[in-house]
C-alpha cells in the first residue's frame, strides 16, 4: 500500500454473536466462543432457506493486534446500527431494496467497521 492509504475492513460484530439480525445469525445464543473457534453463520434467504458458513470468532483484540503490527495507525473501529440513520435514509433504503423487517439491527451493530491508515 503506498503512504497514508486507507484500509477498512468490515466484518460481523463479534459483540453480538448470538444475536440475530434480519438477514443472518452468527453463532448460537448465549454460547461463549473463545479465540478463533468455529461458529456457523445462518444467512437468510428470500426463499426461507438457510445458507449455512462456516466462520470464525475473531475479538476486536485480533484486529487491532494485527492492523498495529502490519504498520497501521489512526486505527478507528465503528459500530453502526440502524438507528444511527435519518428517518429519510432508512426510507430510501427501503424503498431501493424493498424491505422493512428489521430485527436487532436497530439497535445493537450487526457489523464492525475498521478503518486504518498506512504509514
Amino acid at each position: 500500500m503506498r503512504p497514508n492509504s486507507h484500509f477498512i475492513i468490515l466484518d460481523t460484530n463479534p459483540n453480538t454473536t448470538g444475536v440475530p439480525f434480519s438477514t443472518f445469525q452468527n453463532g448460537e445464543p448465549g454460547k461463549s466462543y473463545s479465540y478463533g473457534e468455529e461458529r456457523v453463520e445462518k444467512l437468510n434467504l428470500d426463499s426461507q432457506e438457510k445458507l449455512i458458513l462456516h466462520d470464525f470468532n475473531w475479538p476486536n483484540r485480533m484486529y487491532e493486534t494485527n492492523l498495529k503490527r502490519a504498520g497501521f495507525s489512526e486505527i478507528t473501529v465503528r459500530y453502526p446500527k440502524l438507528e444511527d440513520f435519518s428517518a429519510e435514509q432508512i426510507q430510501q433504503i427501503e424503498q431501493e431494496y424493498h424491505y422493512k423487517s428489521w430485527l436487532n439491527e436497530k439497535t445493537q451493530a450487526p457489523f464492525i467497521l475498521y478503518q486504518a491508515i498506512k504509514k
